[in-house]
């Protein structure tokens, strides 16, 4: 999983200001992945081993399709959605991906891909075609070096120098100086490195972060709990100390009934006169935007990957593959509607009501962001239907205000609550945040971790795991919990390689 670009481009921004302070950047690796050399590309010189790379190989996505293992299990999957582009139930009812959701992939993933490559072709002061000549140009270069990726590195302007680590070792003892005590140039580790704590119990903006999918009741580790977000940000709103809000949104989406616990606190803090500003991460996507929708204003990443605003839900059943080892399902029931087990064939007056609750739940979901970006329902549906979108595609299309970073979003709220940029400060709603965490997790914490989890929670239970589904009830996931079997979420956003 690469880093979240929007990540990367948050600290090549303070790497950038160190530059422009007049300090010299220097970047040494045995070899780069496309996340290092990113960082690496605002280095004033970079250094290379002899034997190592530079592994430029573009993004891509990839999604496991079931519909086959689905019948050979004889499961039933029961999909509910709307939205043309919502492609996160296509698994269980495709092998492969469908032509509208292989388009619309296929635009946000080259835009991801295309921002990659200018801002380190600028970096490293040449073209993107000569950065990355793509597959077969990239061949033809190695083919020249006899494969020495190292020596294709530096001929075409990737690298500055080839270095052994005890030559880059010498180079960096004379530009700093040695150590004779700890027998090393002088250097000290980021983890070491002092900063001084920003955070303040008492501070005046708040700082909300909602990193993860988006499920009911209390935070667990890597989710965003309804009930505990909705709590920090009534907190918020009750502190007479705290001016403004900057929520940090960094989620594919989840649950819609904690969707809308979490949209009504912060709609009741901004009716209180509390400005909202909502900073968008790596994605905020789907239900991670609809709990953006009260802000005042919104900012987003180029890359931010957000918008999929679409619904859907999917409910499983096993009764044909409990049929088909000899087990069945009997019993009585007062209505239909009392008759649903995941042992059982879904009645169709359950089916009915659940496409119905979906469509709700979608023309609600429109009619949110209708208001809040100052459109109609029909103009929302037309960039809505569960289509994904760039940052910079947001901005174009309404969806969000400015493209910026979480520093953008604090001197925002800062503006709106008629705070003074130097009596700024921040109070985060959360345990104390280490420095390390505050800039790689906290600013833009990446969902990678969650996503495969929901993935496999998709899947029904295997056949060896039949008499485990027997006692579970029905419903989408074993980790998303919406009472409703309603969920906003993209899936596919995390999953760029």
């Amino acid at each position: 999983m690469l880093a979240p670009i929007s990540l990367l481009q948050y600290i090549g921004k303070a790497l950038r200001e160190f530059r422009d302070s007049g300090k010299p950047i220097y970047a040494s690796g045995d070899s780069y992945s496309q996340a290092q050399y990113y960082l690496a590309s605002f280095a004033n010189k970079i250094y290379l081993a002899p034997q190592g790379t530079v592994d430029l190989h573009g993004f891509a996505t990839n999604t496991l399709y079931y519909k086959t293992l689905l019948d050979k299990l004889k499961v039933t999957s029961h999909v509910f959605r709307v939205g043309t582009y919502k492609s996160a139930v296509e698994p269980f009812l495709r092998d492969d991906m469908s032509p509208a959701a292989r388009e619309a992939d296929s635009r946000w993933v080259g835009e991801l891909w295309q921002n990659y490559l200018n801002t380190v072709a600028a970096n490293r002061q040449i073209t993107p075609q000569q950065l990355f000549p793509g597959a077969q140009g990239l061949l033809s270069g190695l083919q020249k070096t006899g494969g020495d990726t190292a020596l294709y590195a530096k001929e075409n302007k990737l690298v500055d120098q080839l270095a052994t680590r005890a030559e880059t070792e010498q180079l960096f003892a004379k530009q700093f100086g040695w150590d004779k005590q700890d027998q090393d140039y002088n250097a000290i580790s980021i983890y070491d490195y002092p900063v001084q704590d920003q955070s303040h119990q008492n501070g005046n903006i708040a700082v909300i972060l909602a990193t993860g999918a988006i499920m009911d009741g209390e935070e667990t580790p890597g989710s965003v709990g309804g009930d505990t977000t909705a709590a920090q940000i009534r907190e918020a709103r009750l502190d007479p100390n705290i001016k403004a809000i900057v929520f940090r949104v960094n989620s594919p989406g989840g649950s819609v009934t904690a969707s809308e616990v979490v949209r009504q606190e912060l709609a009741a803090a901004r009716a209180a006169g509390k400005p909202v500003v909502v900073s968008m991460g790596g994605m905020a996507a789907s239900g991670g935007y609809w709990i953006s929708t009260p802000a005042n204003y919104i900012i987003a990443s180029p890359s931010t990957l957000t918008g999929s605003i679409g619904i859907f839900g999917v409910i499983n059943t096993v009764e044909n593959s409990l049929d088909a080892i000899g087990v069945h399902t009997d019993g009585v029931a007062t209505s239909p509607l009392a008759d649903v087990a995941s042992t059982k064939a879904l009645p169709p007056e359950v089916q009915q009501m659940m496409q119905l609750s979906i469509e709700n739940g979608y023309h609600n979901f429109i009619g949110l962001v209708a208001k809040a970006r100052q459109k109609t329902p029909e103009q929302i549906d037309q960039i809505a239907q569960g289509h994904v979108w760039t940052g910079e595609d947001a901005k174009s299309n309404g969806l969000v205000d400015a493209l910026g970073d979480f520093d953008d979003a604090v001197t925002k709220a800062a503006e709106l609550a008629k705070v003074k940029v130097k009596d700024v400060q921040l109070n985060w709603f959360a345990d104390e945040p280490a420095f390390i965490d505050m800039v790689l997790g906290q600013m833009d914490a990446s969902v990678s971790a969650m996503l495969p989890a929901t993935l496999k929670a998709l899947l029904p239970a295997p056949m060896a795991d039949v008499v485990s589904a027997v006692k579970q009830q029905p419903g989408l996931f074993g980790e998303l919990n919406d009472p409703q079997n309603r969920y906003a979420i993209c899936l596919t956003c995390g999953e760029i390689r």
